[in-house]
């Protein structure tokens, strides 16, 4: 279990300049650990009264979570401003370059689809949503890795807690066309996007 410590900032060596990724609440930073020179993933966010309990959600379903089709919790700790989530270091692209890079060829599509299936299938085994799969949230890595990263919109699923939302949790233009907010919808909604250039 991954517990939340006081300030490590101290700990680690973030750089200023930002990744090319960001996330629902906050920014991510490229880090060093100080003691192992190892590189992470910071996600800096602020830890304020409006914000502080879906931070806290996004923390808790990341402690939970371990696969390899999943970017993976090191660390947290606060500081009198932020709640910092350490992640492992995941360079690459997002799905979007990816798949333009390789002129979305149905054989890329074949091989990068299953591998977010493997990732959506593990998340939905525990009954989470992760609410928010996009090309910006899908990130291929240099060792041609499928990645699922920023679970700031993510919930554990229940059907009546989900309905309440309005507007819907995620971004408009990926969201699925019918408000449904069921595992088969985001799997549907998963094959929409990699295979929109064909359809």
């Amino acid at each position: 279990s991954i517990n939340i410590r006081e300030s490590s900032y101290e700990a680690y060596h973030c750089s200023s300049e930002p990744t090319g990724v960001s996330g629902r609440f906050g920014v991510i930073r490229e880090c060093r650990e100080n003691a192992t020179g190892n590189l992470f993933m910071a996600k800096i966010v602020p830890y304020e009264a409006d914000t502080k309990q879906a931070v806290l959600q996004e923390y808790d379903i990341l402690k939970s979570l371990h696969h390899d089709r999943i970017m993976a919790l090191h660390e947290a700790y606060v500081t009198p401003r932020y709640l910092v989530l350490i992640s492992e270091y995941c360079s690459g692209r997002e799905l979007l370059y990816s798949l333009i890079e390789r002129s979305r060829t149905e054989s890329s599509a074949s091989l990068t689809f299953p591998n977010i299936l493997q990732g959506l299938d593990y998340l939905h085994a525990r009954r989470i949503l992760h609410l928010d799969i996009k090309p910006d949230n899908i990130i291929v890595t240099h060792m041609n890795l499928i990645k699922i990263i920023d679970f700031g919109s993510a919930q554990t699923y229940n059907p009546l807690f989900l309905k309440q939302f309005s507007p819907p949790i995620g971004t408009l233009e990926y969201m699925c066309k019918r408000k449904i907010h069921t595992f088969s919808a985001v799997q549907w909604r998963c094959l929409e996007l990699l295979f929109s250039d064909w359809l």
